[in-house]
């Protein structure tokens, strides 16, 4: 195996997720829970938490990460 094969495994695992997790994730990027503020990591339904508008760090990351 070459040494180039892993980082571009990687590389296209990155770009596959910033084009498909976006389309999967149930909630919207700028949707506004309020019953979860600053939520921490791993709470019910938001697995990286959420920040202080009550938004989900995980779908606005997948969001960013294909805009860019």
């Amino acid at each position: 195996m070459s040494r180039i094969a892993l980082p571009a495994a990687v590389v296209a695992l990155i770009a596959l997720a910033a084009l498909v997790l976006p389309m999967l994730l149930p909630w919207s990027h700028d949707a506004i829970d309020w019953d979860h503020v600053r939520a921490a990591p791993g709470t019910a339904g938001h697995w990286l938490g959420t920040d202080e508008l009550g938004r989900d760090r995980l779908a606005r990351l997948a969001v960013g990460s294909g805009s860019g």
